[in-house]
């Protein structure tokens, strides 16, 4: 006997309610998960939890630095107290070892935080991290990734490195242009997950550039982590390295996670395109 058309009118009813109710469940559950990343269980409902740890580790850092703001060698040891007292004591940080030193007995580091999470996009500049250390960094990484470099052996494209060297090394007083320019012309993704700075760098408004309102801004282009090799600061330089930190613990974009020797590492926080991928599995 075939079936009644009521009763395959009712069974159809009954799927399509059981779909809509998966489809707002896992809608739902991202909401959720959404507001658990912005909102404290209980407390301050006006303040996000992930906010509330961001202060908590601004403050803390803003603290040693007025301690002595003439000496950027103690927010070396501060960056470490201040990332211990907070959340991101838990976000895994990948420290590889490179055979390049960086000065005499100090070897250089790349830094940076796994994920196998497609697309990557992956931008270097500077061409001192030895191949070894490279292929252990890349294993890490997902397979498809897409690499944009200064030097013929780190990518598919060849700009003028010279150009970019010259804007990195030159003092506080040199113009602004050539760092986002690069990102802009050469590296066309709107969401750069990591970008590699191995040049020494004594251009301080590279801070600028990153930071909100900054040229990056005006590209629309995002830096999920960066990594910041600086040269040695001077007595007449040390003033504007120490405003352009002070400039990235007040900017609510990015948190400084390693200060090792003369490498910063820097991850996004703002961006849910980056806090999404880089820090809330770990928070």
């Amino acid at each position: 006997m075939s079936p009644h058309p009521r009763n395959i009118k009712l069974l159809f009813a009954l799927i399509l309610l059981l779909l809509v109710y998966i489809a707002r469940q896992k809608r739902f559950e991202q909401q959720y998960f959404d507001r658990y990343l912005e909102h404290p269980r209980g407390g301050d409902s006006t303040k996000s939890k992930f906010q509330t740890e961001v202060d908590k580790w601004v403050k803390c850092m803003e603290k040693d630095l007025y301690v002595d703001r003439e000496s950027w060698y103690y927010v070396r040891f501060a960056t470490e107290r201040c990332k211990n007292a907070s959340i991101f004591l838990n976000v895994p940080i990948m420290k590889l070892e490179t055979n390049v030193e960086y000065q005499t007995g100090i070897r250089s580091y790349d830094m940076f935080i796994a994920t196998k999470k497609e697309p990557f996009v992956f931008v270097t500049i500077g061409n001192y991290t030895d191949s070894r250390t490279r292929k252990n960094m890349t294993d890490e990484l997902p397979t498809d990734l897409k690499t944009y470099g200064t030097h013929l052996n780190s990518s598919n494209i060849y700009w003028d490195y010279g150009s970019l060297a010259n804007y990195l090394n030159q003092s506080e007083s040199a113009g602004i242009g050539h760092f986002s320019t690069y990102l802009k012309t050469q590296v066309n993704h709107k969401v750069i997950d990591l970008i590699s700075i191995k040049e020494e760098v004594n251009n301080y408004k590279i801070f600028h550039e990153i930071s909100r309102m900054g040229k990056l801004d005006e590209n629309g282009q995002i830096v999920c982590q960066i990594e910041i090799r600086l040269a040695p600061p001077t007595s007449q330089t040390i003033k504007h390295l120490m405003a352009g930190l002070s400039l990235i613990f007040n900017d609510s974009r990015y948190v400084l996670l390693s200060f090792h020797n003369l490498e910063l590492f820097l991850v996004n926080y703002e961006h849910q395109e980056c806090r999404g991928k880089y820090l809330a599995p770990y928070i």
